[in-house]
């Protein structure tokens, strides 16, 4: 076997990194065809990636049919789109509809309106949404009939008043099927569920009861001047005294307190992290086992969480069920708190 020279392994070195160049060439073609494609794809089906979409509520038919054809046909858009809606934690009917196309909507699409039930944006957005938000599936209607009721005062007030409805113009971005979407969902701005301007609320919102759309100058009259309490979740025992001796000597207190609770939430359901706060709840659970304090004996859960929701028709069952589940994910979300706080 004869020696082998440098100059022959020079040669050899020069053929590997020569071999090597052209592998490196055609991997970066591959990963620029599979990068265009995928770019294709999004603009095909209206959406970029898991974390980049874009939706504004539907104005009219057309736009309610274009989607409503991408929910059904596309499980990539309607992921997509209840992972962009769910980010906001506590959606209302108004995320997936303007109020104006809501006037011409009830529930049941009865008196010639068109019926929320039937629409495939109800049916498999908005009510798995709900469900998800630990809504019992038969607060949902109840729940719609209320928001779609202040949405008809809303606009027969703003009539009323000589205002002409505003031409809704979502500039057809849910019809539009080439364009590449811009919105990351980390940028949605988060909604304050438990605590909003209630003055501004009072002023455009009203209580769960019917009301004669004639009336309505009357009624507004019997709201309007009603200030709401600034409530807050209570922090710690002393806070619970004065809340509960409130409640018990001043029944004027009560009353706008309720509304005021009532009124944030915008389903209509006080929740536990509208009375409690986090760190207060950890010593408690429903009734007081396994070392802990019994919330059901507190005056504050009694008069704000037990008795609207059994006013709502829930049973002591419900109740508790839904309690104990708003419990827990406090003390889930204060324990990942504490675990963060500790860490950093």
């Amino acid at each position: 076997m004869s020696d082998v020279s440098n100059e022959d392994i020079m040669k050899l070195i020069y053929r590997i990194i020569k071999k090597q160049d052209v592998m490196e060439k055609t991997l970066n073609k591959v990963l620029e065809l599979v990068e265009s494609q995928k770019k294709d794809f999004s603009k095909k089906y209206h959406i970029a990636d898991s974390s980049d979409f874009l939706f504004y509520p539907i104005a009219n038919d057309e736009e309610l049919q274009k989607v409503s054809e991408k929910v059904q046909k596309n499980s990539d858009y309607r992921n997509a789109l209840l992972k962009f809606l769910g980010k906001k934690r506590d959606v209302i009917i108004e995320d997936l509809f303007t109020p104006d196309f809501l006037y011409g909507c009830n529930i049941k699409g009865l008196n010639g309106k068109k019926g929320l039930e039937s629409m495939v944006l109800y049916d498999q957005i908005f009510i798995p949404l709900k469900k998800r938000e630990g809504i019992p599936e038969k607060h949902i209607t109840k729940v719609v009939a209320n928001s779609l009721e202040n949405v008809k005062r809303r606009i027969n007030r703003r009539v009323k008043l000589g205002q002409q409805p505003p031409i809704q113009d979502n500039k057809a971005i849910n019809n539009q099927e080439d364009l590449s979407l811009e919105m990351d969902c980390n940028e949605i701005p988060e909604i304050e569920e438990e605590f909003i301007d209630m003055d501004e609320m009072v002023k455009n919102e009203s209580d769960f009861e019917e009301h004669d759309d004639t009336d309505i100058e009357e009624e507004e009259d019997k709201v309007l001047p009603i200030s709401l309490n600034d409530f807050k979740p209570i922090k710690n025992d002393k806070e619970l005294k004065t809340i509960s001796d409130n409640i018990r000597k001043d029944a004027l207190y009560t009353k706008k307190t309720r509304l005021q609770l009532v009124t944030a939430s915008s389903d209509g359901l006080v929740k536990l992290s509208q009375l409690f706060d986090m760190q207060f709840m950890k010593d408690y659970n429903l009734y007081g086992i396994a070392g802990k304090k019994n919330l059901s004996k507190l005056l504050p859960y009694k008069t704000f969480y037990f008795e609207i929701r059994k006013e709502l028709g829930d049973s002591l069952k419900e109740i508790e069920t839904q309690a104990t589940r708003e419990i827990q994910m406090m003390h889930n979300r204060y324990k990942i708190q504490l675990e963060r706080k500790n860490k950093g």
